[in-house]
C-alpha cells in the first residue's frame, strides 16, 4: 500500500478513535438503573421484552464506569478534535425526546423606504404536516434538529463546557447555533415571497414543543385537532398579519398544546 493511503487510512483510525472515546458518557450523565420490571398492564409484548432489556441495562450499568476510566487518558486529545464541530451525543437511545418539536419563523417586512408591511410567519420544522405518516426524515429537518441540539447544550446541559464560558463566548455559541438557520430561513422567504420593493426587517426563530402523552395516560380529546388548526395557519407565508409586538429573548407563548420559546431574534 502506499504511503499515502497508509496516512489516510492512520487518520481515519483517529478520526473514528476520537469520536468513540467522546460518545463515552460519564457514569454521572446516565441515567439510574433501577430493578428489573415486570409490567402486567401494558400487553404481552411488553411484559416479555420489558426484564429482557432491564437485565441488559443493569450489566451495561455496571460495565460502563470501567470503560469510561480506562479511556480517560485519551480524553483531553479526544476533545481536543472534537471541539471543532464532530462531536456526537447520540442522545435519542440514552434520553430520547418526549414530545413534538416545531420550529416557527416570524418574519417583520418593511418596503425599502421604511414603509411597514406588517408581518408574515411560518412553520419551517417539520416540512410535512406530522398529522401524515413520514416514511423518511428531511434532511432539512434533521439540519434543524441538530442546531436546536446544539443551541440546548450551549444553555446549560451537563455535556458540554458552553455553561462554564463567559457570556460573550456563549452568545457565540448560541449564534452558531441558529444563525445559519435565520439566514437560510430569511433568504428563501425574500426570494420566494416578497415584492421587489420589500425586505424583511425582523427575523425570529421559536422553538415549539409539544407533549407526547406516555403510555396508558389519559389523552386531552381536543389537543390534537386543536394543534393541527394552529399549525395551518403556519402554512400560508403569504398572509400578512399587523407588526407584532417586539419581545425579548427566551420569552415564552402557549398556542393549543404548544409551548412556543424565542430563541433567536436578527
Amino acid at each position: 500500500m502506499s504511503p499515502s493511503r497508509w496516512a489516510l487510512s492512520a487518520l481515519i483510525l483517529l478520526h473514528v478513535a476520537a469520536l468513540t472515546v467522546g460518545l463515552i458518557p460519564s457514569p454521572e450523565d446516565l441515567n439510574t438503573v433501577g430493578p428489573v420490571r415486570y409490567p402486567t398492564d401494558l400487553g404481552w409484548i411488553s411484559a416479555r421484552v420489558t426484564p429482557v432489556f432491564d437485565r441488559l441495562a443493569l450489566v451495561v450499568s455496571q460495565l460502563e464506569p470501567h470503560v469510561f476510566a480506562s479511556t480517560r487518558p485519551l480524553a483531553p486529545m479526544s476533545r481536543l478534535y472534537l471541539k471543532n464541530g464532530l462531536a456526537q451525543q447520540f442522545r435519542m437511545f440514552s434520553n430520547p425526546v418526549r414530545g413534538d418539536e416545531y420550529v416557527r419563523m416570524i418574519y417583520v417586512i418593511a418596503s425599502r423606504t421604511g414603509e411597514s408591511r406588517g408581518h408574515a410567519r411560518e412553520i419551517v420544522l417539520p416540512m410535512d404536516p406530522d398529522d401524515q405518516t413520514r416514511w423518511t426524515l428531511k434532511y432539512r429537518d434533521k439540519a434543524l434538529l441538530n442546531s436546536i441540539a446544539a443551541y440546548a447544550m450551549d444553555l446549560g446541559d451537563s455535556s458540554t463546557d458552553a455553561p462554564y464560558l463567559d457570556p460573550t463566548t456563549r452568545e457565540r455559541f448560541r449564534a452558531a447555533a441558529l444563525s445559519p438557520a435565520v439566514r437560510y430561513f430569511r433568504s428563501r422567504f425574500e426570494a420566494e415571497h416578497l415584492q421587489p420593493d420589500e425586505r424583511v426587517v425582523r427575523t425570529e426563530l421559536w422553538i415549539g414543543e409539544a407533549p407526547t402523552p406516555a403510555l396508558n395516560a389519559p389523552v386531552v380529546v381536543d389537543a390534537v385537532p386543536m394543534r393541527r388548526a394552529i399549525l395551518e395557519t403556519y402554512r400560508m407565508p403569504n398572509a400578512r398579519r399587523p407588526v407584532p409586538k417586539y419581545l425579548p429573548l427566551g420569552t415564552e407563548q402557549r398556542e393549543a398544546d404548544i409551548v412556543w420559546t424565542l430563541a433567536r431574534i436578527e
